[in-house]
C-alpha cells in the first residue's frame, strides 16, 4: 500500500470535490513520495475560502450580460425640453386641423419592440414636447382671433365647450352643462352617441332619434361643429321620398343649419352629417343644456292675468 500524503489543498476541498477528484486530473504535479508535507495536521481546521463580493462581481442570469442601470428620468426630462422645442418649432406652421390629425395618429398607433430588452424606467417630469406644441398653438391662436379679420381655426371644440361653460359662471347665470352629443367614437371623453363607420341602420335610427330627442328639450340647444365652420342646428325635418327606381321609397332625414355664417340658410341630410363627424375627431354636435329647477318662478310681468275677460260671441272665421 501506499501512504496516502494530506496536502494543504486536499484539505480546502469539498468532500464531494476529494471523492471525484480521482477522475479529474489535477492541475499541480503530484508529490514526490517520502516528500516533506508542507500542509499541517489531519486535525487542523482548514481556513475557509474567501468568496467574491456580489457588490464587487455583476450577477449574470442566463449567461446573459449584466444588468444595465436605469437612467436618470428627471436627466432625460431636463435634455428632452429643447428637443422638444425645436420639433414643436419645426412644425409650428401646421394648421389646427392638421395638428390635430397627427396628434391623433400619434396617440392611435401601437408601440412596436425590437425584439430585445429593455430597461423600465418611470417617467415623472412632464411630457415638453406636447405641453410646447400646446403653449405655441394656443398662442397662435390668440394672435389670429385678435387680427383684424378674426379666424377661429385653431379654436376646436374643446373652446367652445370651455368658454360657453366660463361664460354662464362669469355671469352669474343659472348652471348650464356642455357635452358632446354626436361625435367619432374615442374622439372626446363621455360622447353621448359614438359614431363608427361600422353602424348598421338600426344604430343610425337611434343616433337620429337621439338627436331630435335633444332637440326637443325646451332647455337645450345643439351647435354643430362642421368643416371649418360651427353653426346651431334650426330645425330638423324627415319624410318619405318618392319611390327610385327599385321601387322602394326612401327615408330622408335632415337638419336645417348654416355652411357659412349663422343664418339658417343650409338644409343637410344626415347621411352627410355622419360623414363630416366621421372625417375628423374634432367635429362634433354640442350639447348645451340650461340646468334649471323643477318648479320655474315665472316672472310677475309673464304671469297669466287673473282678471275675467268678455266672451266674444259671432267671431268671423
Amino acid at each position: 500500500m501506499h501512504p496516502v500524503q494530506v496536502t494543504r489543498s486536499t484539505m480546502q476541498q469539498p468532500l464531494d470535490q476529494r471523492q471525484g477528484s480521482s477522475s479529474r486530473p489535477s492541475s499541480k504535479p503530484p508529490s514526490r513520495p517520502g516528500s516533506r508535507p508542507t500542509s499541517r495536521p489531519s486535525s487542523a481546521t482548514p481556513t475557509p475560502s474567501r468568496s467574491p463580493s456580489p457588490v464587487s462581481t455583476p450577477r449574470r442570469s442566463g449567461g446573459s450580460c449584466p444588468v444595465e442601470k436605469a437612467k436618470d428620468p428627471s436627466h432625460e426630462s431636463r435634455r428632452d425640453v429643447f428637443e422638444a422645442l425645436h420639433e414643436v418649432l419645426c412644425n409650428a406652421g401646421a394648421s389646427g386641423d392638421e395638428a390635430g390629425d397627427r396628434e391623433d395618429n400619434e396617440d392611435g398607433e401601437a408601440a412596436e419592440g425590437d425584439g430585445g430588452k429593455a430597461v423600465l424606467a418611470c417617467q415623472t417630469g412632464p411630457d415638453w414636447k406636447k405641453e410646447m406644441r400646446e403653449l405655441l398653438t394656443k398662442r397662435k391662436g390668440v394672435m389670429r382671433l385678435k387680427a383684424e379679420r378674426p379666424n377661429t381655426g385653431e379654436i376646436g371644440t374643446w373652446g367652445v365647450k370651455t368658454a360657453a361653460e366660463d361664460l354662464v359662471a362669469s355671469r352669474g347665470m343659472a348652471s348650464m352643462r356642455v357635452r358632446c352629443l354626436l361625435g367619432r367614437r374615442g374622439s372626446m371623453k363621455s360622447v353621448a352617441m359614438a359614431l363608427s363607420k361600422a353602424d348598421d341602420e338600426a344604430t343610425i335610427d337611434q343616433q337620429w332619434a337621439g338627436l331630435k330627442t335633444s332637440f326637443g328639450h325646451p332647455y337645450r340647444c345643439l351647435v354643430f361643429h362642421l368643416t371649418n365652420h360651427y353653426a346651431l342646428i334650426f330645425a330638423w325635418r324627415e319624410w318619405l321620398a318618392d319611390a327610385d327606381p327599385s321601387g322602394q321609397k326612401r327615408l330622408r332625414r335632415q337638419i336645417l343649419t348654416s355652411r357659412r355664417g349663422q343664418r339658417p340658410s343650409a338644409w343637410m341630410d344626415f347621411e352627410e352629417v355622419r360623414t363630416i363627424l366621421l372625417g375628423w375627431n374634432g367635429y362634433h354636435v354640442l350639447e348645451l343644456e340650461r340646468l334649471v329647477k323643477e318648479e320655474l318662478q315665472v316672472p310677475p310681468e309673464f304671469q297669466p292675468s287673473t282678471r275675467s275677460c268678455p266672451v266674444v260671441e259671432n267671431v268671423p272665421a
